[in-house]
């Protein structure tokens, strides 16, 4: 359930094309899709901060009361289902740290040798590499693993020196390879602060509405701005969301998993235990006392909930410990690396309202004024951001019907395209 701070990420997908096609909501206008890591949709827009950039994203497009993401609410699963449509455990990536019995491997996010490692990618393909495949230039920009797949985008960040890299910097980067002589089609850049505060300080903290105002200004703000001066505010369809929400947590909301079940009957990420042993252990863990936690559910892989979407792959583990959301498990190799460190925050359980994540979007396919009282699903993203793209979609667990009611309404007549100015 913790993120480490090297990839905690926030995200810009960009679109251009050149040719128009038949109606309003299908064009390939440009589509920039901002993700702001562990940004609350209710620390927005309301009275907990001033945030002016996304009340004029609500103002001029449309926007959702929350989004529900996947299952957990980490940042390599869920923006690995954005652009892919799929829950984790059809797209492979299931969890920022996960075991892999076939390669006998161990996938850690903060680790380059397995970060990049192509071969826990080929699970599913991601709409930029989709992209590429069809003859449409795309871009990447911090994107989680869109750097690690047997092929790159056309245009990538050369560097991964996150937290040196201002937010300004990344948005002109963006511009500037926009009114490139072949500009992409896809771009994926991503803001991770709101995610770093919420953990260092808590969600309640001054920090980090502090650091969502910054979001707001810095990253939203200043890429409106951008596309104002350029002259193509009016010619993109933008989209702003996040990966997750961020509850409150301490250290002494911490269950030490190693202290009930001794570490070596089982090997981590997660509950790896030998076939012959997983009845006993499974019984171990039922001993964790519950006066000191109010809920701890122990599943095997087969009995874990269905609406988690987290039994069918081989990366996940034979026992699943699931705790009161604001209560975290801890294991001795976690334990030994991470000791002492964000404490007052944190995010990762089943998705639930409280740690929903949020959506905004305008331009000439969307809405104008257009508030949706309803919780959408990531996997949704995919469908919707295919379909402005004029694209044949994937095969996927989204549903287009599902986004419909944010787009505008076709144009009866065929509209010609939009050209960007250079």
């Amino acid at each position: 359930m913790y993120v480490i701070p090297h990839c905690i990420f926030g995200v810009l997908l960009l679109v251009l094309s050149t040719s128009g096609v038949r109606d309003q909501t299908s064009k390939r206008y440009p589509l920039i899709v901002v993700s702001s890591d562990g940004l609350g949709w209710q620390f927005v827009s309301g009275n907990l901060t001033d945030t002016p950039n996304f009340d004029y994203l609500a103002e001029t497009g449309v926007w959702a009361k929350n989004m529900l993401t996947v299952n957990p609410t980490t940042t390599f699963p869920t923006h690995t289902t954005f652009v892919t449509g799929l829950w984790p455990e059809s797209h492979g990536i299931v969890a920022n740290d996960f075991y892999d019995p076939l390669y006998d491997e161990t996938f850690h996010i903060e680790t380059d040798c397995t970060n990049f490692d192509p071969k826990f990618y080929n699970e599913s393909e991601p709409i930029w590499l989709t992209m590429e495949k069809r003859g449409r230039k795309s871009a990447t920009y911090f994107w989680p693993s869109s750097t690690s797949y047997e092929r790159r985008p056309s245009f990538f960040a050369d560097h991964f020196d996150w937290f040196n890299d201002p937010y300004w910097n990344r948005i002109e980067t963006a511009i500037k390879w926009l009114k490139s002589e072949q500009p992409p089609e896809l771009l994926l850049l991503y803001f991770e602060q709101t995610d770093y505060d919420g953990h260092k300080y808590g969600p309640n903290s001054k920090e980090y509405l502090r650091s969502v105002e910054t979001t707001d200004r810095h990253a939203v703000g200043y890429l409106i701005t951008q596309l104002r001066m350029n002259g193509l505010l009016e010619k993109v369809n933008l989209m702003v969301l996040s990966d997750h929400g961020m509850v409150e947590t301490s250290s002494e909301r911490q269950i030490d998993v190693f202290r009930y079940v001794s570490s070596h009957l089982y090997h981590e990420p997660g509950m790896w235990v030998k076939p012959e042993l997983v009845g006993s252990v499974y019984k171990e863990l039922q001993g964790i006392p519950h006066a000191k936690v109010s809920r701890v559910t122990v599943y095997l892989r087969k009995d874990v909930p269905e609406e988690y979407h987290s039994r069918n792959n081989r990366r996940y583990p034979p026992l699943f410990l699931d705790v009161e959301m604001g209560w975290s498990e801890r294991y001795e190799w976690y334990s030994k690396y991470h000791e002492g460190t964000w404490t007052r925050g944190n995010h990762g359980w089943a998705p639930n309202e409280e740690l929903a994540a949020l959506f905004y979007a305008r331009g000439p396919s969307f809405k104008e004024g257009y508030y949706a009282n309803r919780s959408l699903r990531a996997v949704d993203l995919y469908p919707l951001m295919c379909h402005l793209l004029d694209m044949e979609p994937l095969p996927n667990n989204g549903s287009l019907d599902n986004m419909m009611d944010l787009l505008r309404e076709p144009e009866p007549e065929t509209v010609t395209e939009q050209p960007i100015e250079r």
